[in-house]
């Protein structure tokens, strides 16, 4: 059973995300998922963000060094506020403003 998945440094942009975003919808074992440096706007994001709200296993997400905006990480922001994700730290969410991560606290 996958419970960890690196795909972290491999470009997979939105439209890879979108598709991770899709499988982790339904997906029950997977409590870990690395996505760093990939190339993922705020698009993509949505999509992760989206698919967060109804995934009830993924504990650990990482999505450092991506392109996401402020309007992406919001979305996120707010979907784990209504999930168990817990090691998502302030360096993994860097590209937040300052604002957000008052507004957020993590």
């Amino acid at each position: 059973t996958l419970t960890t998945l690196d795909i972290g440094n491999n470009n997979i942009s939105d439209e890879g995300a979108k598709a991770i975003a899709e499988a982790l919808k339904t997906n029950q074992t997977l409590t870990a998922l690395y996505m760093y440096d990939n190339k993922i706007s705020s698009e993509g994001a949505k999509a992760i963000a989206e698919a967060l709200k109804t995934n009830q296993t993924l504990t650990t997400l990482d999505i450092r060094g991506n392109n996401i905006s402020d309007e992406g990480a919001k979305a996120i922001a707010e979907a784990l506020e209504t999930i168990s994700v817990d090691k998502v730290s302030k360096d993994e969410l860097q590209f937040l403003s300052v604002k957000m991560m008052e507004q957020f606290a993590f």
